[in-house]
């Protein structure tokens, strides 16, 4: 299905049907494609190219939404939504993300929305989800030796095992962590507030070309590139599908809002919570900028027995947590060897006998080594 899509021109009804087919082939047998290894978060080859093929053929539908029927709209957004959770609970069979709350839809009242930071009340729990696994899968893109698969969330006192070879592309300080996104996603993310606007007009509107180039004049994200090109050169430092999974959460996204523009004003709000909760946190981790109320994206997890990353930094060095290398490390204290207060002169002798004789110090002036090392012998002259 890939290739015939490939190929160019095609009927619009001929290609929906071959995004129909070859997503349902790959989700009907993901139990045999999917493989994640709990211990690392490490996911097999297969899985990545199957979550690769997925995304190929969405993006066709994606790219020609407008000539789409309601009906092949809808098939693509249960689609994206079936692979979205199956990407929310990696480990679980049998979850499936809620299509709506009506008391919580309804409360939420997207409408009344005008500016940022926008409320956050509005998520439910399946929602959440499904934000905290974006947020974990960005992280993933930009922190070598960690999978956004993982069970745990990131946590940066993990990085002490990789002092050595260990690249870390995100923001951990300020108001909400922040990193880098791919140039093909952030070229979507416009489009998909233009579909926001169309039906939220109220909300005050963001430019997020413009914010998104201001983060990339930050010191901290022009160090991050530096060194990831340094390290990596081209190559993603997401090595189990992470990239292609946040493409497809974008993918989600987009039918949500695309079917929330084509639906009754009461059948919106479940649409626009579900691309809100996509959209919100992909934004604020590419802009660094607080747009929503809520704690998804706005730190890192920490471990009390290891303590902050900061405060183990500041212990250890005088650097700035962003920065590529430090510019020098403390020598650790040793701690003083315990003497004790009363010592036999039996131990005194022993300790004596133990130690060697050290030769006087003899001091010779350097003029005296410049003359021998002239190889002078009038040693008279070195001696007036």
């Amino acid at each position: 299905h890939r290739k015939v899509l490939a190929q160019g021109e095609m009927d619009i009804r001929e290609g929906a049907g071959h995004v129909d087919a070859g997503v349902s082939l790959l989700l009907r047998h993901w139990r045999l494609l999917w493989f994640l290894n709990e211990d690392d978060g490490s996911v097999d080859e297969i899985a990545v190219e199957a979550v690769a093929s997925i995304g190929e053929l969405l993006q066709w539908a994606e790219d020609h939404a407008e000539q789409l029927t309601d009906a092949e709209l809808k098939t693509c957004l249960g689609h994206s939504k079936t692979v979205v959770t199956h990407f929310c609970h990696p480990y679980e069979d049998g979850f499936s993300l809620s299509d709506a709350h009506e008391e919580k839809d309804a409360r939420a009242d997207f409408i009344t929305w005008r500016k940022f930071p926008v409320p956050g009340h509005w998520q439910d729990d399946a929602r959440r989800v499904v934000s905290e696994r974006l947020v974990q899968l960005l992280v993933g893109c930009n922190v070598s030796g960690f999978s956004g698969w993982s069970h745990a969330p990131f946590d940066i006192a993990d990085s002490r095992k990789q002092l050595v070879s260990y690249y870390r592309g995100i923001k951990t300080t300020g108001l909400q962590v922040a990193g880098y996104v791919t140039p093909a996603l952030e070229r979507r993310v416009p489009g998909l507030w233009g579909g926001v606007r169309a039906v939220l007009p109220r909300l005050s509107s963001l430019d997020y070309g413009r914010a998104a180039a201001g983060m990339k004049r930050m010191s901290w994200y022009v160090s991050s590139r530096t060194r990831h090109k340094n390290m990596y050169c081209s190559k993603q430092v997401g090595v189990h599908g992470e990239g292609d999974a946040v493409a497809l959460f974008a993918s989600y996204a987009f039918f949500s809002i695309a079917c929330a523009g084509r639906a009754e004003a009461g059948g919106r709000p479940p649409l626009v919570a579900d691309c809100m909760s996509v959209l919100l946190p992909l934004s604020q981790f590419s802009i660094d900028r607080t747009l929503w109320q809520s704690p998804i994206g706005a730190g890192l997890s920490e471990r009390p027995s290891d303590g902050n990353w900061e405060k183990f930094l500041k212990s250890r060095s005088q650097i700035n947590i962003n920065r590529d290398t430090p510019e020098y490390w403390q020598r650790a204290v040793q701690p003083k060897k315990r003497v004790r207060p009363f010592a036999s002169e039996a131990d005194v002798h022993n300790r004596a006998t133990k130690q060697k004789a050290k030769p006087s110090p003899f001091v010779i002036s350097p003029k005296m080594m410049l003359k021998e090392w002239k190889n002078t012998e009038d040693i008279r002259d070195l001696l007036r």
